[in-house]
């Protein structure tokens, strides 16, 4: 039969041979919980653990927050312990209080947020992009040439069932957008040679971010005739030199996002 892995579930001692097949045997361990696997633990931390040691850790307590949780409309709990940390030992997180949820719109206007993706050339780069920009509501523009068709299956899988509704426009060329550019918004340029980082800039109603290739970046030509408007992700290893795209967009746009959500809140 083979060497089996198994443990106490359900107060069943339960194994699982390395053929699959559950078997009786000894608990080991690794083995199954509820049906999936588990990472190997040392078996004294499965004991069960004794009334005493709850006692030592003392009651837990429910703070409530003064605002309503948004299933049900019942107070929001944080569960803490007395002693410092929670029942995980680790430090307690707080929330700030929120009535409902906030998307970072005013009833007096409505912000527009653009992605603008400069001659890419990963498709499931671009597709992953499509389903970001459907997140935070974005329209997603493309530059030509592209290193791929639209009709790409993986530009398609990428995006999932998701990209059909992606608000896409697709521009023969820069100066093309270029022209179109004043009308979208203010237009902000992300590159790894910046000066200024993303947390330094304050992102207006209407905001147009622009990435460039994957391979080079933006262009010597339009960094140059946009200087002022550049910025960078911090990063913390000074040997890193960028981010995958589709991550750098999300973390730009997200930030976007969260300052519109802190505007209205003042």
């Amino acid at each position: 039969m083979g060497e089996g892995v198994g443990e106490f579930v359900g107060g069943t001692r339960k194994a699982e041979s390395v053929s699959g097949r559950v078997c009786r045997g000894p608990p080991t361990p690794g083995g199954l919980r509820d049906g999936q696997p588990t990472l190997p633990t040392p078996r004294a931390s499965r004991s069960p653990v004794a009334p005493a040691a709850h006692a030592a850790r003392g009651p837990l307590v429910a703070h409530a927050y003064p605002t309503a949780h948004a299933h049900g409309g019942r107070p929001a709990l944080a569960i803490r312990e007395n002693l410092p940390g929670n029942v995980h030992g680790s430090p307690p997180l707080s929330f700030r209080a929120t009535s409902a949820p906030r998307t970072g719109y005013t009833g007096a206007s409505v912000p527009s947020l653009h992605i603008v993706l400069v001659e890419p050339e990963i498709h499931w780069n671009t597709g992953n992009i499509g389903r970001t920009s459907l997140a935070v509501g974005a329209t997603l523009h493309l530059v030509e040439p592209l290193g791929f068709t639209l009709e790409n299956r993986h530009l398609r899988r990428a995006g999932l069932d998701y990209w059909p509704r992606v608000r896409l426009r697709v521009w023969p060329g820069w100066p093309a957008f270029e022209a179109e550019l004043p009308r979208l918004g203010a237009p902000v340029f992300l590159t790894a040679s910046a000066q200024r980082t993303l947390w330094d800039i304050e992102f207006p109603e209407n905001v147009v971010v622009v990435f460039g290739r994957e391979s080079v970046g933006l262009s010597s030509d339009i960094l140059a005739r946009y200087a002022d408007r550049t910025a960078r992700i911090p990063m913390v290893d000074p040997g890193l030199r960028s981010l995958n795209i589709s991550t750098a967009v999300g973390v730009v746009v997200y930030e976007v996002m969260r300052q519109w959500r802190m505007g209205e809140a003042e």
